[in-house]
């Protein structure tokens, strides 16, 4: 089973990793498939509080809008692999991501 995260504000791909007030987790079965999804509320937290959040919560990967270079220090440090510079619908972001064809500097309508 795998988690992603993916910052989320209003249904879609919030601007930047620190300032998201919340993120989607998706667990994903070993066929490809979202098993699971949840919201968590990180409105108030730092970086790296966030960061320590997804680590208890067993999230892989992240997936965001943007991420200054200390986010993507504390994503790093605890081997959290992500991709930035994605805009559009957090469904069809996940959608694409499944598939395997998810880039950075994605615009996804």
């Amino acid at each position: 089973m795998k988690k992603v995260a993916i910052c989320q504000l209003d249904g879609r791909i919030a601007p930047l990793y620190d300032t998201t007030p919340e993120f989607a987790v998706f667990s994903i079965d070993n066929h490809g498939r979202i098993s699971e999804r949840w919201t968590v509320n990180v409105s108030g937290l730092t970086s790296a509080e966030q960061t320590a959040m997804l680590v208890r919560l067993g999230v892989e990967f992240v997936i965001c809008g943007g991420a200054k270079q200390e986010c993507q220090c504390h994503l790093r440090e605890h081997n959290i692999r992500f991709v930035d510079n994605v805009i559009g619908n957090v469904e069809d972001v996940i959608a694409r991501y499944l598939e395997g064809t998810l880039r950075s500097g994605e615009v996804i309508n």
